[in-house]
């Protein structure tokens, strides 16, 4: 009996550490993604700027 319940608590803590990992990966994935999204807004205005800057040169 007590077994089991040391075993239940052992499930609990798991499964609350499963829930912070996943928790913690899902925060650094749009963190990471967030990130993607502002460089890749950087390079497309810098793509832009330099073909702007092509045509009014010429």
């Amino acid at each position: 009996m007590i077994k089991f319940k040391f075993l239940r608590i052992y499930y609990n803590k798991l499964i609350k550490r499963m829930q912070n990992l996943i928790g913690y990966m899902i925060k650094m994935g749009n963190q990471f993604l967030l990130r993607l999204e502002i460089f890749l807004n950087f390079l497309r205005f810098d793509y832009f700027g330099i073909m702007v800057y092509q045509t009014t040169a010429s």
